[in-house]
């Protein structure tokens, strides 16, 4: 009963299944409870915190909790002959197996024909991901009666800035910057771009102030932000910079120096502070959450003018330990030097114990950031 669907439903799960693979018909649905059906909490009676509204009333109101929106997708989705259930969770704790009623916040959706989880409560997150509060979760499921648990990173966490650096005569002319998003680093994005006052505006100013504080001596020719309102897109933001003065920065006898890698490790959730202020204590005596498994990736291309003939690169470095690895190397390829760097955790949750490993990793991080060099002559 609570999945029924009237006339005009099926007509506009028709329309948004009327093309594509299966797949995008899910996507689709998915995407349409999430993004239009505004998430609000229901009166504080007793039957509406535990008891769903049906999917027609939740579709008429255009808005619904956790559990609304979950029998609203379920309703969408067995429309087009998809399996689904809810999959009850606590957004903070891990229950194991001693089920009481109270020991669950939230509800999601579970495919069991795909062993695939949906969250249509997260208006930020994509088809496939899942918010990081609700990654690695027990989930009871009450239709088959079973316990599983979600995943961590559904869909691999990437920070991956890409760079292209254009030396002239004088030195470094130009830089190409672009900056990706996948994971819970986009959906973080998402957020602050969503819960920005102006919107687009803001998120964008936020860009352009971190962009100028990291070069000074360069203007912004233009930043572009791209995908930030779709949440079927990804996040894109590219910026074009071009030399202030026409001079030889960074000269010396034998040639420019230049520190390729410039930006530091940006903390996901904020357009403020950067990554390593996590690790500013010596030792720890409770656990650190990085609210998600962080992997930080830099490429840098610098292209060189004939006139070079010579270039001194740093040495490779390679950590690797319990909490993650850290690698940075250098190399030349024609008229090219390819600076390659990738600091990835494979935990959220750091422990007391491996505390000073993780720090270790960001502090070799923060030195090569800051302090390696590339100098051409």
């Amino acid at each position: 009963e609570k999945l029924q669907l009237t006339a005009m439903m099926k007509k506009e799960v028709e329309k948004l299944t009327s093309t594509g693979e299966l797949e995008q018909k899910m996507k689709a649905l998915y995407t349409y409870v999430s993004t239009n059906i505004q998430f609000k909490d229901p009166d504080t009676d007793f039957k509406s915190a535990y008891i769903p509204p049906s999917a027609i009333e939740t579709f008429e109101r255009k808005y619904g909790d956790c559990k609304a929106k979950t029998v609203l997708l379920m309703a969408f989705l067995k429309e087009i002959d998809i399996a689904a259930e809810p999959a009850f969770l606590h957004i903070k704790y891990n229950f194991g197996f001693d089920i009481v009623l109270d020991v669950f916040n939230h509800v999601i959706v579970y495919l069991p024909e795909l062993d695939l989880f949906l969250d249509p409560s997260a208006e930020t997150i994509k088809y496939g991901d899942l918010p990081p509060t609700i990654q690695g979760k027990d989930v009871y499921l009450p239709y088959s009666n079973r316990f599983l648990q979600t995943p961590i990173e559904p869909v691999e966490n990437r920070n991956i800035i890409v760079k292209q650096i254009v030396l002239g005569d004088e030195g470094i002319e130009n830089i190409l910057i672009n900056q990706q998003f996948t994971g819970t680093y986009e959906a973080y994005q998402r957020e602050l771009y969503e819960t920005e006052t102006d919107g687009a505006g803001c998120y964008r100013e936020g860009w352009l102030d971190k962009t100028q504080n990291s070069f000074p001596e360069f203007n912004i020719r233009y930043l572009l932000v791209s995908g930030a309102n779709d949440i079927n897109e990804d996040i894109n933001v590219t910026t074009s910079l071009i030399r202030k003065v026409k001079e030889k920065p960074g000269k010396t006898e034998r040639g420019f120096t230049i520190r390729p890698l410039c930006f530091p490790l940006d903390c996901p959730d904020s357009n403020e502070g950067t990554f390593d202020e996590y690790f500013k204590n010596e030792d720890r005596l409770y656990p650190l959450d990085l609210l998600l498994r962080h992997n930080f990736i830099r490429q840098v291309e610098i292209v060189l003018l004939t006139e070079y003939r010579k270039v001194e690169i740093p040495k490779a470095v390679f950590i690797e330990n319990e909490v993650g690895f850290l690698r940075f190397e250098t190399q030349t390829v024609e008229n090219k030097v390819v600076v390659e760097f990738q600091l990835r955790f494979n935990q959220q949750m750091i422990r007391p114990e491996t505390y000073k490993l993780a720090k270790n990793l960001v502090d070799e991080a923060v030195r090569i950031i800051n302090g390696e060099r590339i100098i051409v002559y």
